[in-house]
């Protein structure tokens, strides 16, 4: 009886190692696929990033003399510009971004690839330093397309303000019509330009500019005056 169970015991621990050891192998085979997936990630990493230092765009400075905008049939903004490798190219939509659209609108203007397939290397093909340098048409077609993205509506008149945990919610009339808007922090969100105007910005992240404070009516100067 006793050697019958010593032999059934046997067996068991014969089967529990044979159990281990499939289980092993399985562990090792998971681990190994797993090392050749990440050595074949790695791999499609490097060429990324060789693909993506191959196609790398260098930015130019954009002038008169190498770069030449134009409308298209369908009203888009196109260019052709003389490249750092003194070639030709045209781009038949491009887009044209401010680096300082509030204090800076005429200056460091730059001009993006619109290409979605473009976005994974640099997009930009170059910068304009002044827009002022080009011919008024040129610029026309710049400032069309800046002030499409940057339509800033011009605040004419405060008619009620009430604070509410220190934000401001006022009703106002704009060049876009009467609306209510709330200006959080409104020591940090109305500020003065180096040129004189009155930039406000509200808690949506919509933008209002006074043209000149020193023409603005009493009553609505007295309500932001504390804040300039």
């Amino acid at each position: 009886m006793e050697e019958k169970t010593t032999v059934k015991n046997e067996n068991k621990k014969e089967d529990i190692k044979e159990q281990n050891k499939k289980e092993d192998d399985k562990v090792k085979k998971a681990e190994s696929k797993k090392s050749d997936d990440i050595d074949e990630d790695e791999e499609d990493n490097d060429n990324l990033t060789t693909q993506e230092l191959f196609n790398h765009r260098t930015s130019i400075a954009l002038t008169p003399e190498n770069a030449w905008f134009s409308k298209s049939a369908g009203g888009l903004t196109s260019l052709k510009i003389i490249n750092d490798r003194n070639e030709e190219e045209f781009f038949d939509r491009v887009t044209i971004r401010r680096a300082f659209p509030f204090s800076c609108p005429d200056e460091f203007i730059s001009v993006h690839q619109s290409d979605p397939k473009e976005k994974a290397r640099n997009g930009e093909i170059g910068m304009i330093r002044n827009i002022n340098i080009f011919d008024k048409e040129t610029i026309d077609i710049i400032n069309a397309d800046l002030n499409t993205r940057y339509f800033i509506p011009e605040l004419k008149k405060i008619t009620y303000v009430k604070e509410k945990f220190g934000d401001l919610y006022c009703d106002v009339e704009t060049s876009a019509g009467n609306m209510r808007i709330v200006i959080r922090n409104p020591y940090g969100r109305i500020n003065t330009l180096p040129d004189g105007r009155v930039l406000i910005s509200d808690l949506e992240g919509s933008h209002f500019i006074i043209p000149d404070i020193k023409t603005f009516d009493k009553r609505s100067y007295r309500y932001i005056e504390a804040y300039i």
